[in-house]
């Protein structure tokens, strides 16, 4: 008598059926053979309520790395897992190299192109001011030049030394001749009144007398203690009376007297002496900022008979 499947009327089995059962069916290999037996060699049968054809679930192996659902669902094992993370990392990390390659050729190329930018400025400054220069020197060559020698001068006012009458200059109004001295530490002497004239000396003393002898202008015509004769511009020129010391010592006194007590400084030939006022034997002076009384004699930037306050 044949068991009924489940799903129909409840069964039960012989023992006797049962056993003719199994001997007649047997064990494949004794491999096979269930382990689950009892004593007699007899396998529980499952209870009428279990279905035989449900899934087995796989037990969890985390030793093997294997995850808990089917392979067929496309679950891999942890090696292809952590194999296919670190190809991520790696494709990371050459994505950034590549990025900061590319910035650092970016920047290296803009300051290239920065220089070469500089370069070509610098280069052009250079020839244009090479140009210019050119240019400048075929208009001074091709100009007609003024203040050469033999070229006549505009018509000046001049008055001697010794001719103290009532001439004036007609720029100024200011008598002519007449003493001035150097505003500036460095003033040009030219040949002619004008920048277009040549420099002859250039005057590098401040307060160094000067004698007015003509006016054109703001051009004065003035001559030095040397006899040297030039022009100046008016505007470097001051009217503070000043006198140079040659020839000799130049005493200064305390008072208008000459006493060995009373000696306050000696100027040398050379020294450039100050004066406030004169009279027609002593002047009031200020020498390297000593103040007293000196005579007129061995000093440059007077006239014989000349006093003012």
């Amino acid at each position: 008598m044949l068991p009924k499947w489940p799903g129909s009327t409840p069964f039960l089995l012989h023992v006797a059926d049962l056993l003719s059962l199994l001997k007649s069916k047997g064990p494949e290999s004794p491999a096979l053979a269930p382990k689950n037996t009892l004593s007699g060699g007899l396998t529980p049968l499952a209870r009428p309520d279990q279905n035989l054809y449900s899934p087995i679930k796989a037990p969890k192996s985390r030793d093997l790395g294997q995850c808990p659902g089917p392979p067929e669902k496309g679950c891999p094992n942890r090696a292809v897992q952590e194999r296919s993370s670190e190809m991520e990392k790696r494709a990371t990390l050459l994505s950034r190299r590549q990025k900061h390659h590319e910035m650092k050729s970016s920047q290296r190329s803009l300051r290239v192109r920065v220089l070469g930018l500089w370069r070509a400025e610098l280069l052009s400054v250079r020839l244009f001011s090479v140009l210019t220069g050119l240019t400048l020197s075929a208009c001074l060559a091709f100009a007609p030049a003024q203040g050469q020698e033999g070229d006549p001068e505009p018509p000046v006012k001049e008055a001697a030394s010794d001719d103290l009458a009532d001439a004036k200059g007609r720029e100024t109004g200011y008598p002519i001749p007449r003493f001035v001295s150097l505003k500036s530490s460095l003033v040009n002497m030219r040949r002619g009144p004008g920048v277009t004239y040549p420099i002859d000396w250039v005057y590098s003393r401040y307060g160094l007398p000067m004698e007015v002898i003509g006016e054109f202008d703001i051009w004065l015509k003035v001559r030095a203690h040397d006899g040297t004769v030039g022009w100046m511009k008016g505007s470097l020129l001051d009217g503070r009376r000043m006198a140079l010391v040659e020839g000799g010592r130049v005493e200064l006194y305390r008072r208008q007297e000459k006493t060995e007590r009373g000696l306050v400084a000696i100027a040398d030939p050379g020294v450039i002496v100050r004066l406030h006022k004169c009279g027609p034997v002593w002047c009031r002076a200020e020498v390297g900022g000593y103040k007293g009384w000196l005579t007129r004699d061995n000093l440059w930037g007077l006239y014989p008979e000349e006093a003012f306050n």
